[in-house]
């Protein structure tokens, strides 16, 4: 903030993935919001860069080692298992950080079964 007319530049790299893409945008006249998404558990270096010359602190250190799916745990498991019947899960992902809950279903005999993932507020709604 009130650093003069130059050009943010940022640039992210993993120490074991490589170069990683990093979103820079201009959020008023003077601020910017710098955002990347990390493709593998890695330690990154987010590099800032103003007017050509790094900000205080940079390059920082994102340590993404952990796996956020260590920390989301089965509080629900069904009941019933009649064919045609919906089965429903519960997990508790407060642990787990940012992120979203994705689930794939497969049956034995008949492959790919449709399946849904709703947040429990949603489900409640939904009765």
């Amino acid at each position: 903030e009130g650093a003069g007319g130059s050009t943010l530049e940022a640039s992210c790299a993993g120490e074991k993935t490589g170069s990683v893409a990093i979103v820079v945008k201009r959020t008023d006249e003077e601020k910017y919001s710098v955002s990347f998404t990390p493709t593998n558990p890695d330690i990154y270096h987010v590099s800032i860069k103003w007017g050509g010359k790094d900000i205080n602190g940079s390059p920082f250190k994102v340590n993404m080692l952990g796996n956020a799916a260590d920390y989301v745990k089965l509080t629900e498991t069904p009941t019933t298992s009649l064919e045609s019947s919906s089965l429903n899960f519960g997990f508790d992902t407060s642990e787990a950080g940012l992120g979203k809950l994705g689930a794939t279903c497969e049956g034995e005999r008949v492959g790919d079964v449709p399946c849904e993932v709703k947040a429990k507020e949603e489900e409640d709604k939904d009765k």
